[in-house]
Formats: structure tokens, C-alpha cells, sequence
């Protein structure tokens, strides 16, 4: 996404500018000199010590204004994710017309522990000087601000003055999106076997899978008529894996009685829930996503390659913890349609898979650490119409 400009919403209050060790130790030298010129009668200590005083009074002016005019501005991106590395570009403005501003230093407490601190040498008048950095957040979020304070020692390092600004950021922090790892032990043909509600989509002319043997239903320009000649049995190309029409996520928080509920579960379970969504986003299906967090409304996802708002709502996010597992099987039975139905939830399997309604679909249960399959249940009166609807051929052997 393009990165967004934003501006802090007022200036910080200016503090100082305030004494150094450096100043103090040169106003001390000052009044010494002109006491112990003003002893001995000496008139050019006593000038000296004068001059002096009153370069350190100039001085003091200078610092005051050599912050007064300058402005920060923060570019970062509209959405990252947790613990990524991302850019943030920093603007220091001066809109002083004829003064720059000398030996700024800024602190960023957006940017790493290494990177929070930043040396300016000088920010001419009527411009800014831009500076960027990587940075990363940790954990997700929305971040509306950071403060950013800026300070300067200029001149001479007699004085110090500091002005803290609070920038605005506007930046929401993803969940870090982390594939469930029984899904990825799991084979794409494992997984298919026996799955209903999906439709093949094949495309003849795409990227080369491998091969297999002929089946019916199968169209005859998918036949490599080379190697069924060398096998002597029909092979197709298998150039495409099956679409899934629709897939529906359930995510829930009910933990049954007995059961250790562990603040950061539910921190994980955002990680995995992110992850299933890219993991199904390869499906290239539409999806739905019903969740306890939002009261159980269904966001709709019609479009698999934009999951942005699905994610922002993972952001925000906040653990609602069920003490039945009544809602849960009510929306599951709500749920219309006989495509696959991942549910994903903070707890164990143990504890809640034993309540999940026997429903009409393959049902996908996931948590923190396991995955086990409900099948739907066998229609017998489906399979006696396919096999009285299959011809039998009966024969003797030679």
C-alpha cells in the first residue's frame, strides 16, 4: 500500500533552555573572573568576565530560538504486520524564513533501540530534512501515536532545549500470519479425498502438475497420447488442483469447564486464524468469516485476494470468552451450504471438538496445536441410487 502523511496535530511545549554541565562550569569561571578582577583592580579580568556573561546571555537566546520553528512530520505505511520489519520516514521541518537550526537531535521512540536517537547537523530555513529508518512492531494493534521529541545544545553546548511532539501514526499492525502446522503436514490430495462442494476448474493450457490415469468424466484433449502409448492405458495431464466453491472459517473461545485459559492463546490463535485466511486465500474461493469476538456476525470476503479488512479485524480484535458451547452450535447449524468449514479456536481440541453437531460438510477443527477431520455423515439411500445406476458386467476368466 502507499505510505500516508501525517502531520502532528500541535506543536509540543517547548522546556529550557536549561543550563549544562558545560554551562554551568562556564557561568561559575565568569563570576569568578569578575569577582577576582573587581579584588585586584584588574580591569581587562573584569572585561573579560563581562564579555563572557554576556556571550553566555546571547547564547541562551540562541537556544530558544534554534527550536521554535521547527515541525515533525511521520510517514509509515497504512497497515503492517507484527514483528515485521517496515520503513518510517522522518520529515524535520523549519519554517523559520531566515534562522536554521543547528545540532538537532532527534528521539523517535517508534524506531528500534538502536535507531531512537538521530543527529541533524542543520535544518536550513523555509525546508526540512528527511531521514528513514526500519523499524517493527511487536505486537498487533492499532497505533494512533508515538511521541517524538526533539533537542539541541547549539550553541557551544551551554544550553539545552527540548520540545516533545506527538505524532500521529494511524498505522494498523496485522497479526503475523502463521499456517496452523497440521495443515501443512497435511498433502492437498489428503485433504481433497472424499471433500464435497468443490467443482473442478480445470484450465488444459496451465502449469504441468503430472499424471495419472484416465477416469470417467475426464475431457479427451487431456489425454498425453505419448505416454498412453507407452503405458498402454490411458494418462491425462493433471494441470490443476479442484476450486473450492465457498469456504466458511468459525473462530470461537470456549473453553470447557477444567480447562487453562492462557492469555497468550488467544494472542496465537490470531497468528493461525491469519494464516488459515492466506491458507485458503490459495484456494482462490470466496470466503466467510464468523467469529465470537464480533458477537458472531458473518464478514463476507467475496474477493479471496483482498483479505485487508478481514485482517483489520483481526488487529483490533479482543478475546470474548464463551462459557457454553450453545452459540457455537447454533451458528454452526445456521451455517448454509455443504462447503468446507474450518473452525479454529483458543482452547484445546480436547475440550470442545466432542460438541461440534454432525453437519452435512467436512468440518476442519484446528487449535494451537492439533487437527482432526468430521466427516459427513454416509447417505445410504445416495449410495444405493449410484449403485443401482451402475451398470454390473459379469464374465468368466479364460
Amino acid at each position: 500500500e502507499m505510505p500516508e502523511k501525517r502531520r502532528s496535530q500541535k506543536k509540543g511545549r517547548m522546556q529550557g533552555p536549561t543550563f549544562t554541565r558545560r554551562g554551568w562550569g562556564f557561568l561559575a569561571a565568569s563570576c569568578a573572573g569578575l569577582l577576582l578582577g573587581i579584588l585586584l583592580k584588574e580591569a581587562p579580568v573584569v572585561q573579560l568576565a563581562l564579555f563572557c556573561l554576556v556571550a553566555l546571555a546571547a547564547a541562551w537566546v540562541v537556544a530558544s530560538f534554534n527550536l521554535q520553528r521547527l515541525r515533525i512530520t511521520r510517514t509509515t505505511p497504512k497497515s503492517v504486520y507484527a514483528g515485521h520489519d517496515f520503513t518510517v520516514e522522518l520529515q524535520i521541518h523549519n519554517d523559520a524564513r531566515l534562522l536554521p537550526a543547528f545540532a538537532i537531535e532527534v528521539h523517535d521512540q517508534m524506531l528500534h533501540f538502536a535507531d531512537k536517537d538521530l543527529l541533524l547537523t542543520s535544518v536550513p530555513p523555509g525546508n526540512f530534512c528527511k531521514v528513514e529508518a526500519r523499524t517493527r512492531i511487536v505486537r498487533r494493534g492499532y497505533v494512533v501515536s508515538e511521541p517524538c521529541s526533539i533537542k539541541s545544545s547549539f550553541p557551544f553546548g551551554l544550553f539545552v532545549a527540548n520540545r516533545q511532539d506527538i505524532a500521529s501514526v494511524r498505522t494498523r499492525v496485522y497479526p503475523d500470519p502463521e499456517t496452523p502446522r497440521a495443515l501443512k503436514m497435511m498433502s492437498e490430495a489428503e485433504f481433497m479425498d472424499g471433500e464435497m462442494g468443490y467443482r473442478p476448474a480445470r484450465d488444459w493450457t496451465g502449469e504441468l502438475r503430472g499424471m495419472r490415469d484416465f477416469q470417467p468424466g475426464d475431457a479427451l484433449k487431456a489425454i498425453h497420447w505419448p505416454a498412453s502409448a507407452r503405458s498402454r492405458h490411458l494418462v491425462v495431464r493433471e494441470c490443476d488442483l479442484p476450486v473450492a466453491e465457498k469456504i466458511s472459517i468459525v473462530f470461537h473461545s470456549y473453553f470447557a469447564p477444567g480447562q487453562l485459559v492462557q492469555a497468550e492463546a488467544f494472542e496465537h490463535s490470531m497468528k493461525l486464524l491469519a494464516g488459515l485466511l492466506y491458507y485458503c486465500q490459495r484456494r482462490n474461493a470466496p470466503l466467510d468469516l464468523t467469529t465470537s469476538f464480533l458477537d458472531w456476525k458473518t464478514f463476507e470476503i467475496p474477493d479471496p485476494q483482498r483479505l485487508d479488512p478481514a485482517l483489520a479485524l483481526l488487529a483490533g480484535a479482543k478475546q470474548k470468552l464463551e462459557e457454553s458451547p450453545d452459540t457455537l452450535v447454533r451458528r454452526l447449524k445456521a451455517l448454509r451450504g455443504h462447503h468446507p468449514l474450518y473452525i479454529l479456536g483458543d482452547a484445546g481440541l480436547d475440550g470442545w471438538f466432542q460438541e461440534i453437531p454432525a453437519l452435512s460438510r467436512r468440518v476442519i477443527c484446528l487449535d494451537n496445536a492439533g487437527l482432526r477431520i468430521r466427516r459427513p455423515p454416509l447417505d445410504f439411500k445416495r449410495v444405493r441410487r449410484i449403485r443401482a445406476a451402475t451398470p454390473i458386467t459379469y464374465g468368466m476368466q479364460k
